[in-house]
């Protein structure tokens, strides 16, 4: 397993396109990844379980590319993925396809622009009672060290951000009987319409 997924600058020039979990980009100045499996991602993945113990591979697609500008390089793209999400009303588990369009910079630790941001204040404060507020545009830098950039953090950062603070299983579901807890969605199996089986005596079917 990769200890990460780290970019040579030297590889980037101008700029860098790389894809994960897609058929290698033609383009000539591009590296491909069959996943983003990594001793720094796996937690997440397997939190959200995107990985399994038969496939050990993350199911996860995308497309970005890195640009330098000026003293800082820009990631940006696609990134799709189909993490199992509980239903907030039924509490059925269900997998949902998201593509979030991700853009991020990075710079080198050692520069004049990192070490006044917020947040290397943030990282650097000794006083951990010390409030220090960080800006939307400090949340989307990320720092770099030895001439290696390093996406696990940000990847990561990406996908918890695109994923739905109220998952539905469904617009209109209809979430659970209050009596007797059953689920009152009605369901297709096999061309057969399923409804609801609420509980004997439920309080609720009689409605």
């Amino acid at each position: 397993m990769k200890k990460s997924i780290a970019i040579n600058i030297a590889k980037i020039g101008q700029n860098l396109n790389i894809t994960f979990g897609r058929p290698p980009s033609n383009n000539l100045n591009s590296i491909h990844f069959n996943d983003i499996l990594t001793e720094w991602t796996q937690e997440f993945l397997k939190s959200t379980s995107l990985t399994t113990l038969e496939e050990q591979c993350a199911n996860i697609k995308a497309q970005l590319k890195i640009s330098k500008e000026h003293n800082m390089y820009r990631v940006e793209g696609e990134i799709e993925f189909s993490p199992l999400l509980e239903c907030v009303r039924s509490l059925t588990l269900f997998r949902e396809k998201i593509t979030t369009q991700v853009n991020a910079f990075f710079v080198q630790d050692t520069s004049s622009a990192y070490k006044n941001s917020n947040i290397s204040r943030y990282l650097n404060n000794s006083e951990p009672n010390d409030e220090v507020e960080l800006s939307e545009s400090d949340l989307e830098t990320y720092s770099f060290s030895n001439n290696f950039i390093e996406l696990d953090e940000f990847i990561i950062d990406s996908l918890y951000l695109a994923l739905p603070e109220l998952p539905l299983c469904r617009e209109d579901c209809k979430g659970l009987c209050p009596s007797c807890g059953t689920e009152l969605n009605e369901v297709q199996i096999e061309g057969q319409l399923i409804r609801p089986n609420h509980a004997q005596k439920c309080t609720y079917s009689s409605h």
